[in-house]
């Protein structure tokens, strides 16, 4: 009985006739497959996350593939669903394991034992071979010099960041990153409800008064109504303080269980999404300010600040919101100044802690971040 660790850390037994998934940490069960009719038992989190029923016959499965992903560099075991369950799924691939690239007999092997128990066609998909380009040998190139190696990216910062005192990413249980408000924020919202809770009254005794006094009248006359006003903008900003402090909003990255949440204080969830279900991570931004400085290089690049919002993009649910930080601070490369298209964020040409904390989430989600300037 074959024994192998998968990169998502489940552990993969199997035999002729089991072809079972275990977690490493907890031992638990998670996926279970067998011959016809029992087909694949999921475990609750392990099919919520991949879009799956908790059980699924062997019609399902269309193909059994093992094949080779060149952005990741990991070899992937899954199955190709049948149209009419892939059309309730959203997507007919369905992976069920990742492998480094040095396994990539470990991951042949477990792709036809899936398959000769499903008693499905396999399918086997290598790693496709680059072609060089050939220059022409009587016209050389002009610049006959070795191209330069780009320098690697700059390590992410360690865990937890601080995202200027609005928001902290920090790892939580294993696998599990949570973008959540510090204490500190929290306290300054109920600081600020209770403030505007206690003006209230006040404005309310001296505006209501004013209008209702037997004495002459204020001058101008309509200066108690101003206080009137003044009076219901306070209590929409108590109450809406109040409400944001209340429900708290923070977003957990599950890495053992692949889902994205977007959920309150009180465990109400605002919006969820397996990972496989998110095509990238949004970061936009706008510049609030800049200022000519040297980096310890001496490169001359740009310090700068900017007010930047992070979203997951799903093509099934849209933008779902993550984070919005007012003012993070950074660096940046010139040449990143003038540009406003959408690209892969690089962070050796621009970098604040919320780009560090993108490039996190993105990194346990295995999807790229895009940037913007608006």
């Amino acid at each position: 009985m074959p024994l192998l660790t998968s990169l998502d850390n489940s552990r993969l037994n199997y035999t002729a006739a089991t072809w079972t998934l275990t977690q490493a940490h907890e031992g638990r069960t998670i996926l279970l497959v067998q011959g016809d009719p029992s087909g694949l038992q999921c475990d609750a989190d392990f099919a919520r996350a991949r879009r799956l029923p908790s059980a699924l016959s062997p019609d399902g499965v269309q193909m059994v593939v093992t094949g080779y992903a060149a952005e990741d560099n990991t070899w992937h075991v899954g199955i190709i669903l049948t149209p009419p369950l892939a059309a309730e799924r959203g997507g007919r691939w369905c992976g069920l394991a990742v492998w480094a690239a040095a396994d990539s007999a470990a991951a042949r092997d477990a792709g036809e034992s899936l398959a000769g128990i499903l008693q499905r066609p396999f399918r086997y998909v290598p790693p496709q071979p680059t072609v060089p380009d050939v220059a022409d040998e009587d016209e050389p190139d002009e610049d006959d010099q070795p191209a330069r190696e780009a320098p690697p990216p700059p390590p992410l910062l360690p865990l937890p960041i601080d995202l200027s005192g609005e928001y902290v990413l920090a790892l939580d249980p294993p696998q599990t990153l949570i973008l959540r408000r510090p204490s500190a924020w929290r306290r300054g919202g109920i600081i600020r409800t209770v403030v505007l809770a206690l003006l209230v009254p006040v404005f309310a005794y001296l505006s209501l008064g004013a209008v209702t006094s037997i004495f002459a009248p204020v001058q101008p006359e309509w200066l108690p109504y101003v206080g009137v006003l003044i009076t219901l903008i306070l209590v929409v900003l108590a109450v809406r303080q109040g409400a944001e402090v209340f429900r708290d909003v923070h977003v957990s990255v599950d890495g053992r269980a692949g889902l994205l949440r977007r959920q309150t204080r009180g465990r109400r969830i605002l919006a969820q999404s397996p990972f496989e279900g998110i095509d990238y991570l949004l970061l936009s931004q706008t510049i609030n300010r800049r200022q000519n400085t040297d980096d310890e290089r001496g490169s001359g690049a740009l310090r700068f600040s900017a007010e930047v919002w992070l979203h997951a993009y799903s093509s099934r649910r849209g933008f779902i919101p993550l984070c919005q930080v007012s003012d993070s601070p950074g660096l940046m490369a010139h040449a990143a100044a003038e540009r406003e298209d959408r690209r892969i964020l690089d962070l050796r040409e621009i970098a604040t802690p919320a780009h560090h904390a993108a490039a996190h989430l993105a990194a346990l989600m295995n999807v790229p971040v895009y940037l913007e300037t608006r």
